[in-house]
């Protein structure tokens, strides 16, 4: 299975949103970003499992920080 697409959503939230949007039918989940921990595990409506990984989560809180500046 392929890797889900991560995106962060700026709102008025100043923990940012993690949009994760699935690879298999496109659509998209939105979670808090600081409720997310490397290793979970999201199931999509379709069905398919959407891995969360460190690494793309790293990068996404590095997306974060970088639009707080």
């Amino acid at each position: 299975m392929r890797e889900p697409n991560l995106d962060l959503e700026i709102s008025d939230d100043p923990k940012g949103i993690l949009v994760v949007q699935c690879p298999e039918c496109g659509d998209k989940s939105r979670f808090l970003l600081d409720q997310v921990t490397p290793g979970t595990s999201v199931l999509c409506n379709c069905g398919g499992v959407l891995n969360l990984t460190a690494d793309n989560l790293e990068s996404i809180q590095q997306k974060l920080d970088r639009s707080k500046k």
